[in-house]
């Protein structure tokens, strides 16, 4: 167990960010019109996996470590906009943010593939 210390770690400084009451549109006008917070999520998200892929790969689980990897950060991603529509921080579900999420994971999936 001490090997997903690091993923569960992130997942909640990820859940921390997500809930906070920072507005999401924060920033200069060009950043919301690029939708540049979507590259952020991305890039949160790719992190996220490969740090599950580390965990699960030395932990010796059986099983698809890379299909298990994505499971987790997706489901993590899912669960984050959920609460984000649940709790009341100011924050909403935004299917845009969750499809940045799974593009992250993707990305960071077919990088390591060949690695």
């Amino acid at each position: 167990m001490r090997h997903f210390f690091l993923p569960v770690l992130w997942t909640l400084a990820v859940a921390a960010v997500s809930l906070s009451r920072v507005p999401a549109e924060a920033g200069p006008g060009w950043m919301e019109r690029l939708h540049a917070d979507k590259f952020v999520h991305a890039f949160m998200y790719a992190v996220m996996y490969v740090l599950y892929l580390r965990a699960f790969t030395r932990s010796e689980v059986e099983g698809n470590v890379r299909r298990m990897s994505m499971i987790a950060a997706v489901l993590a991603g899912f669960v984050i906009e959920m609460l984000q529509w649940a709790v009341p921080t100011g924050r909403h579900f935004d299917l845009l943010d969750l499809m940045a999420n799974i593009t992250g994971v993707l990305i960071a999936a077919l990088f390591f593939k060949h690695r």
